[in-house]
């Protein structure tokens, strides 16, 4: 056992200075040698621990041999073993003296062991210690001083913490010390690391993945481009950790190693290098294979792969997790990625790039021997940090190589290497494009020559033109470390694009006409003004922000363009080169020609195998005259032309799909020819403010799928056998004269249409049964859409976006799936915005709908109330609202998402948190089959001002973690899902809703549920800074949490009677008996980790899923069941109540209380009681003392009331659950409503009807009880936040201490009691029924939109009829309204 700890002394020096030992052992040989020190060192010696054991007899009276002392001053670590006869050996004592003198000096760590001795008896010199000096004391007689030091050194041995042996467990002692030295040796580790930076963070994050794992086998791979740290990482976790493992082997470079016989010498160093055998006989690698399993399966072991390149590599070498023992760490590092994935490692580390501090440091380590630049080369080496962009193997060598040169010397290298690299970093970048196929070459050099930076689906469809495999291609150079994808545009490190330009110009290093691709104007300039073009000129791609303008004009050179004759690519800007397109190669493929000066293409120009001619912003008139052949052209884009007047023949160009015109504003004609386009797609006439007519021959247009008429605004009508097309999807009218729309289209874009041909078009649009998708955005003109709509079965995108005076919505389809009314500011509550959730998967965008705030269903918003009737349709096949028969049949994989302006997260979603991410743990047996699935939502907010074109994304992430065979907390299935918001107006004080459902199928997938999922981590982020995300909530979903509320929806949308002449008014808002306060929550300085506090009924958590029916409807028939809206609902009443001071001496009257069971019985279509009422105060009375004692224990929790939070650290919170479990739920957690309770409870020492009166001060037993039904209350059950019973058959057995108590009340106090609360209760119900006739007016009379004589006849009216009055005063301003104008339509503008 360990008596202290573990000692250590001064690190002074011992931090900095080389050890040659790392242990020292001091022993007295005759008590330990061949036991326990023989033991302790074989044991080192195993775990590569160097340990100094000096074995050889010592002869008595001899002096220290110079090599122990040598050893004591060269070793880390000293362990002492104190044994009975330790002291007889003045060898012993002057070793001790030595090395606590080194300790002090060196700061070499002393470690005793107390073997088989008492540690006092050491310290005090008692025993056999005390038998060793009296005879050291004779023997010494005359030098006394050396015993003094001797029992000195002793004593302070004694007093380190050390271990103590005693009978038995030596072995496990053993192991003890060896992990102490372990892992001390660990945290000193130096050797490896001198001179390395940045590397901390990498080596942190490989081995938490590997500690992740527990015990189970963990394969890890690094892979990056050549040169970016991956076997430096490899090297470093190996020497830093290998002691800790049973075995190890690094096999360094085994790229290097191809071919069988050179994998069969690879598994004989591995296995020597871990059995420490040098004569294995492994006969072929089969057998290898076989011997590793064998051999290594027990054993935990540390293997790094280094460089690997080949999947049979690792199949040979480290194939599966189990030919490795538990616990086993097999690192592979390779550049590439698929070669990782294939072989399933558990995670893939990437170097990352050095930051510029780390870079800097790290050159001038190499440069300087220093970390700071000498005086005056600060710049420079900015400039070289600058080059090298974070890659550490070129800073390394660039930094060697300049170490002592003078500063002109460093610009000069600096210059050179710009244009040519530096050979060794070349040739380790090379490796990887060596080992690439002939194409993926190809389009590695495409791209680092001319595409990088640009976006990966246009340079896949050149490179598709130019007849690569580009996708595959793309993914492969991803795969290798060549290529990176970042915000869709293709990216690559500046050295990599560097080695490929390089590469080509070392084809050619004095002439560029000799090289493959020219991206240079001055190259090009130099190969036409030489004439030393030669057809090994594939590629030509000259960018107009390319840097070299003055070689911009080349004039009367374009013969040079025929020797070019395996040009496939040519893409240049603003470049006039008069008849160059005379002379251009047969075999090109692609021609973007940027600002064509010319006025047609010339006669000559007949390159047979293009596919892609892009002559954009060109002065061309018409393209050629009569019929030009290029059988194999898919795509014209004369964008901008704006000196086209007419289109060509297309006689000649039979496979076209792609027509762009866009912005040619002069054109008038399109040639007929084009009806002869059987495989055009698009057509885009966009901005063509000249075009008056379409040919009629259009309509043989068999696969024309999109047509963009936006901006022609002279196009009156289309052709009329347009309609015949049935290929036609997108058809897009903004800003066209066109009235009527063709019947067949699918797709259908009207944005800001003009207010003359508005409603025709219109009508003609709401009659097109074939639409799937219709914008019709920014339209001003839009007030309400037709009910008409309802009859477009196909419809199932709807783009409504910025229709600022749009006020409802009708009743929409059932197959449409996405609904855009972002910006609709002026858009209501509706009963048609429920029927929404009828919807197949709804995904609806109200954001920036902020009138849509104003309805309140259970306090919880309309998007709350969308989501329970769409999770309620899925369970029944009808409800009050809507019918669900068009369904789908598997309604676990429905699904529903909706942005909102919203004030707070849903309360209904139980696991809440500020900030934008949360965790929760899943509870047992969650995955049943009950369980539907999850809902999700983010509160978040866009700090932005005024209207933005911007495209702001929010990203949600699900991942689900649990333990799995050999993957303990693994991640077994993930999922991410994405809304863009953009081109509206934003006002950063409005915070907004996501709410998601997702089914138990769509989240993840179908299989990962089934296995042994523990944890959900869900995170929002964003593109960018300015979407904050304010807090986030998870729920399980299951079967019944929908049945729950499901008498609540029935209520939802009820119609109620608002006057005596029956006319009907749907109460949409709010309850017309009380209306929740809205309280706006500030979370800007509250950015901590929060949940809601689940402080409901025990029958309001998650109940178990396997209770069956019978015993449900057993349940029902017993108790009255309150749900978390009905709870919320009655603290509402109540607090309210108090701030009105309807609470005299601290008590509720039992009014008070019966009107709370009034207004729940109607608002929710239940029968409820005033004792129903006063059980669940005693509930929820029973809550509040628990928060309060809490509270009260102020020096073990602390108190935030912004978040209204009980706080205290995770080792005080893990004490109070495992002593109180029941207490978890208000720890650390907000709690809901609690400024609410506080009105209803503080204070108070008794409540409703067992409030003492006046009379029964004097006897605290006495106890008054109402006659409500004759019923009592257990308050052993209500203390306990047990449900209460309100049946008589549970009441029947009261307890015999309560009769007893009630028998002490004295009748005539228990009467006048009684009476006296009788005549509160009439005058309180006196006083709410009469009609305050001045408060009247003033509600009337303030009402906008009426004049002054048309509400004085509302007023009289409602005078006249006292009942209607009532109900007037009762609604809110919007139902008002509504009345008085359903009054003066009847009555007329007069009224009476």
């Amino acid at each position: 056992m360990c008596t202290q700890g573990a000692s250590t002394s001064s690190p002074s020096s011992s931090s900095t200075r080389r050890w040659k030992y790392d242990v020292f052992l001091n022993f007295r040989g005759v008590d330990t040698r061949n036991s326990f020190t023989d033991h302790l060192y074989a044991a080192l010696k195993q775990k590569g621990i160097l340990t100094f054991k000096y074995d050889k007899k010592i002869e008595r009276g001899k002096a220290i041999a110079r090599e122990i002392l040598e050893a004591i001053e060269g070793s880390r670590f000293a362990i002492v073993v104190l044994s009975k006869h330790y002291a007889a050996s003045t060898w012993c004592l002057d070793e001790l003296v030595k090395i606590i003198g080194y300790s002090k000096e060196m700061g070499t760590t002393v470690l005793p062991v107390f073997y088989d001795v008492d540690p006092s008896d050491v310290w005090k010199q008692r025993g056999t210690f005390a038998v060793a000096f009296a005879e050291h004391e004779v023997r010494f007689m005359e030098n006394m001083e050396k015993i003094d030091i001797w029992r000195a050194a002793l004593r302070e041995a004694a007093n380190l913490s050390g271990w103590l042996v005693q009978d038995g467990h030596v072995s496990e002692l053993i192991q003890s010390i060896v992990e102490h030295i372990l892992q001390n040796l660990s945290s000193c580790f130096s050797s490896i690391t001198d001179d390395l930076v940045g590397i901390d963070s990498s080596v942190e994050e490989l081995i938490n993945s590997y500690l992740d794992l527990g015990k189970n086998v963990c394969i890890i791979g690094i892979c990056g481009m050549g040169g970016s740290g991956k076997t430096t990482l490899a090297r470093v976790v190996y020497e830093k950790f290998r002691n800790y493992f049973e075995g190890s082997s690094f096999i360094a470079n085994v790229r290097e190693y191809p071919e069988k016989l050179d994998l069969l010498h690879l598994q004989q160093q591995l296995l020597a290098d871990i059995l420490e055998e040098r004569n294995i006989d492994i006969r072929n690698v089969y057998y290898g294979v076989d011997i590793i399993k064998r051999r290594l399966c027990h054993k935990k072991v540390l293997i790094v792969l280094d460089d690997v390149n080949k999947l049979d590599q690792l199949e040979n070498l480290a194939g599966e997790h189990g030919w490795f023992g538990l616990g086993s760490l097999i690192i592979i590092t390779t550049r590439d990625e698929h070669l990782l994935v294939h072989h399933g490692v558990h995670k893939i580390c990437k170097p990352n790039a050095l930051n510029s501090d780390d870079a800097l440091k790290l050159f001038c380590l190499k440069a300087f021997k220093n970390e700071q630049p000498r005086k005056g080369y600060m710049q420079l080496s900015q400039d070289v940090v600058c080059y090298a962009n974070g890659h550490p193997l070129t800073l390394v060598s660039l930094g060697s190589f300049l170490f002592g040169r003078t500063m002109d010397v460093w610009q000069s290298a600096l210059d050179r290497f710009k244009k040519i690299p530096k050979r060794e970093i070349f040739d380790i970048l090379k490796v990887s494009f060596d080992g690439l196929e002939e194409m993926w070459k190809d389009i590695f050099l495409d791209i680092a020559c001319f595409f990088r930076g640009k976006m990966k689906d246009q340079v896949i469809e050149i490179l598709e033109t130019c007849g690569f495999d580009a996708r595959i291609g793309i993914q492969v150079l991803m795969d290798k470390s060549l290529l990176t994808i970042e915000n869709d545009t293709l990216q690559m490190h500046d050295l990599l694009q560097e080695m490929g330009m390089e590469i080509v110009r070392r084809e050619s290093r004095e002439e560029p006409g000799k090289r493959s691709r020219l991206w240079l104007r001055k190259d090009l300039f130099h190969v036409f003004m030489n004439n030393t073009a030669t057809k090994a000129i594939q590629a030509i791609v000259l960018d107009l922000f390319g840097g070299d303008e003055e070689y911009r004009p080349i004039e009367s050179y374009s013969e040079v363009f025929s020797k070019m004759c395996n040009l496939r690519l040519l893409i240049i800007d603003n470049v006039h080169i008069p008849n160059g397109l005379n002379h251009l190669s047969y075999k090109l493929r692609l021609l973007e020609w940027r600002g064509y000066s010319s006025k047609c293409l010339p006669s000559k120009f007949q390159s047979k195998e293009l596919v892609e001619l892009k002559l954009r912003f060109s002065k061309i008139e018409y393209l050629w005259r009569g019929v030009k052949y290029l059988d194999k052209l898919k795509l014209i884009d004369l964008e901008h032309s704006i000196s086209l007047i007419r289109t060509p023949d297309f006689t000649g160009v039979p496979r076209l799909e792609k027509l762009c015109l866009r912005g040619c504003i002069n054109l008038v004609e399109i040639h007929p020819s084009i009806g002869q386009l059987s495989k055009l797609t698009v057509l885009n006439l966009k901005f063509c403010q000249s075009l008056i007519n379409l040919p009629n021959s259009m309509d043989s247009l068999r696969s024309l799928e999109i047509l963009i008429l936006l901006g022609c605004s002279k196009l009156a009508n289309l052709p009329e056998n347009l309609g015949k097309i049935e290929s036609l999807k997108e058809l897009d009218l903004t800003g066209a004269a066109i009235r009527e729309v063709p019947s067949s289209i699918s797709f259908l874009i009207c944005r800001g249409c003009e207010k003359q041909f508005f409603k025709s078009r219109l009508d003609s649009v709401f009659c097109v049964h074939s639409l799937k998708y219709l914008a019709l955005s920014t339209n001003n003109l839009i007030f309400a859409l037709p009910a008409s709509i309802s009859q477009l079965p196909k419809l199932e995108a709807l783009d409504l976006g910025n229709c600022i005076q749009l006020h409802s919505l009708p009743d929409l389809p059932s197959n449409v799936r996405y609904i855009n009314a972002k910006g609709c500011s002026s858009l209501e509550p509706s009963p048609a915005l429920l029927s929404m959730s009828n919807l197949l998967q709804p995904s609806i965008s109200f954001f920036n709908c902020c009138k849509l705030v104003e309805y309140n269903e259970g306090s919880d918003g309309l998007a709350f109330a969308m989501l329970k009737r769409y999770l309620q349709g899925l369970i029944y096949p009808k409800t009050g609202l809507y019918e669900t028969s068009t369904r789908r049949k598997d309604r676990s994989r429905a699904a529903f998402q909706i942005i909102i302006p919203g004030l707070d997260v849903p309360q209904w979603l139980t696991h809440q948190r500020i900030g934008y991410s949360i965790s929760i743990e899943l509870p047992p047996n969650w995955c049943n089959s009950r369980w539907m699935g999850f809902s999700l939502c983010a509160l978040f907010r866009i700090n932005c001002y005024g209207y933005s074109s911007e495209r702001y994304s929010l990203k949600g992430h699900v991942k689900a973690l649990g333990d799995m065979p050999h993957h303990t907390f693994k991640v077994i299935g993930e999922t991410s899902f994405e809304v863009v918001i953009g081109e509206t107006s934003f006002d950063y004080s409005v915070c907004h809703l996501w709410l998601l459902y997702w089914s138990r199928d769509d989240l993840l997938g179908t299989h990962w549920y089934d296995l042994e999922c523990s944890r959900i981590n869900v995170v929002f982020d964003s593109n960018s800074p300015s979407v904050e995300v304010i807090k986030c909530a998870v729920r399980l979903i299951y079967e019944q949490d929908v049945k729950e509320f499901s008498q609540t929806i029935a209520q939802g949308s009820s119609c109620v009677i608002t006057s005596e002449d029956s006319d009907f008014v749907h109460e949409f808002e709010n309850s017309a008996v009380v209306k929740a306060t809205k309280i706006v929550r500030t979370y800007d300085d509250n950015n901590e980790a929060e949940r809601s506090a689940s402080w409901g009924f025990p029958g309001e958590t998650e109940r178990a899923m396997d209770k069956t029916k019978d015993e449900e409807k057993e349940s029902k028939s017993e108790q009255f069941r309150w749900s978390k809206p009905m709870q919320c609902l009655l603290i509402e009443i109540l607090a309210n109540d108090a701030t009105k001071g309807n609470k005299p001496s601290n008590t509720f009257m039992p009014g008070s209380l019966a009107l709370a069971a009034q207004t729940i019985s109607e608002k929710f279509g239940v029968e409820c009681r005033p004792n129903h009422v006063e059980n669940c105060l005693l509930t929820i009375e029973s809550i509040w003392s628990t928060i309060t004692q809490l509270r009260n224990r102020k020096n073990t929790f602390g108190w935030n009331d912004n978040l209204k939070m009980i706080t205290c650290e995770k080792k005080v919170y893990d004490e109070e659950v495992m002593a109180h479990p029941d207490h978890e739920q208000y720890l650390n957690k907000k709690i809901e409503m609690f400024d609410k309770m506080a009105l209803i409870f503080c204070k108070d020492m008794a409540k409703w009807s067992f409030a003492k009166s006046f009379c029964d001060i004097d006897s605290k037993k006495m106890i008054v009880d109402l006659d409500f039904n004759g019923i009592d209350i257990d308050f052993k059950k209500a203390s306990k936040g047990k449900q209460v019973c309100s049946s008589n058959a549970d009441l029947s057995g009261v307890s015999s201490h309560r009769k007893r108590s009630c028998s002490y009340q004295d009748s005539y106090c228990d009467k006048f009691s009684k009476q006296l609360r009788k005549v509160e209760l009439a005058i309180k119900k006196l006083k709410k029924d009469q009609l305050d006739v001045n408060e009247l007016y003033e509600e009337v009379m303030k009402i906008e939109g009426f004049d002054e004589v048309m509400l004085a006849s509302a007023f009289d009216h409602l005078v006249d009829n006292e009942k209607a009055a009532k109900a007037f005063m009762v609604k809110n301003a919007r139902l008002r309204t509504l009345w008085l104008e359903c009054f003066f339509n009847k009555n007329g503008n007069c009224g009476n």
